[in-house]
């Protein structure tokens, strides 16, 4: 089993892989870009980097049982060549290095490029254009002589002669060039297009209140008042034990007797309270993931709006932005949420469990 090639097959199919206790593999994109000091254009490309200590422990539901296995023997192996040599190679990928008290991954030169989007389009070098140098036509001086005036013609032989070479020398010369500019014009036209498309994935709220400046007059959603609802039958019950405190009491007492005080009659909630985990852990079952805040929080917008408690994880860590549908401090619970989630909402949903630092 070559354990290198195994593990850019897991990487490229589920685009991460984590080893327990050293960090994790995954699937990092490069937009493309178009360098001026080479004249290059870059296409966009994935290639693989490396985070030390992501988290301390995988999911491994996703994993068959030859790839857990997998996982497990390469994790031992690069934790035993780290500890002796201080190094682990991985073939076509690059070494794990121990700098400190931290592991570093360093990639190599000719690295795999995943993204099969562009097909491994290679770097556009454009050629430079010199200037070529613009030929001036040298001036022609003619003698002046006296013809011979044929008198059948209007013009003599010399003034045909001198008049078709002035012809001749009077057209329009085309430039070659102007093809090859206007092929330039058009890549950097193709340049700007995906330079501002990326920008808008990158940065879409400034797009966004650049549009709302320009248009102000848009309705702006207003949410609905809250509205407080008051429970009648506990309402009733304080009124009734302020009456009787009041009135019945103060009668006995004159009368000479001694009333025993009843207990509060208000509401006193019977049912079981989730107590949170004492190891600190919490599980979120997530939803959805979203690359940008924007669509997450439309994504947001559309689950509330069809009465689902979902909010957005902010310590999940990743590139991706995570939605989550349930918060739980129980594995089992969890388990059983999460059933019904799959069942209802997305068969894709999984639970993500956090660790509290305090």
């Amino acid at each position: 089993m070559e354990i290198p090639l195994n593990l850019r097959a897991l990487i490229e199919k589920n685009n991460r892989v984590i080893l327990p206790g050293i960090g994790a593999f995954y699937k990092k994109r490069t937009e493309g870009f178009f360098d001026e000091n080479r004249n290059s254009f870059y296409p966009p490309k994935e290639d693989i980097s490396f985070s030390y200590n992501l988290i301390e422990r995988a999911d491994q539901s996703s994993y068959s049982e030859a790839e857990v296995n997998f996982i497990t023997s390469l994790t031992d192996k690069a934790k035993e060549s780290i500890s002796k040599s201080g190094e682990f190679y991985l073939k076509d990928l690059g070494n794990l290095k121990r700098k400190g008290d931290v592991i570093v991954f360093e990639k190599t030169l000719d690295q795999h490029n995943f993204n099969s989007s562009f097909f491994g389009l290679p770097v556009l070098d454009l050629p430079k254009e010199e200037p070529k140098p613009v030929l001036i036509p040298e001036s022609v001086s003619v003698i002046a002589t006296t013809p011979y005036v044929n008198t059948n013609q209007g013009f003599s032989l010399a003034e045909q002669a001198l008049s078709v070479s002035m012809e001749s020398e009077s057209e329009p010369v085309v430039s070659e060039s102007k093809s090859k500019i206007w092929l330039f014009s058009f890549l950097i036209l193709i340049i700007l297009g995906l330079g501002g498309f990326a920008f808008y994935q990158f940065n879409p709220q400034i797009v966004d209140n650049v549009w709302k400046q320009l248009n102000p007059d848009q309705k702006i959603n207003t949410a609905p008042p809250t509205v407080v609802k008051i429970d009648s039958d506990s309402l009733d019950k304080q009124i009734a034990d302020s009456i009787y405190n009041q009135n019945i009491e103060t009668e006995l007492a004159n009368q000479g007797f001694e009333a025993e005080k009843l207990k509060d009659s208000a509401d006193i909630s019977i049912q079981k309270r989730t107590v949170p985990n004492p190891n600190g852990i919490r599980y979120e079952i997530i939803i959805s993931a979203w690359r940008t805040e924007a669509k997450a929080l439309s994504e947001l917008k559309k689950l509330r709006a069809n009465g689902i408690d979902a909010h957005i994880v902010d310590d999940a860590g990743g590139l991706m932005i995570k939605i989550s549908a349930a918060t739980l401090y129980s594995k089992e619970d969890a388990e059983k949420e999460l059933r019904r989630i799959r069942e209802e909402l997305n068969p894709e949903a999984f639970i993500k469990p956090f660790k509290s630092l305090n």
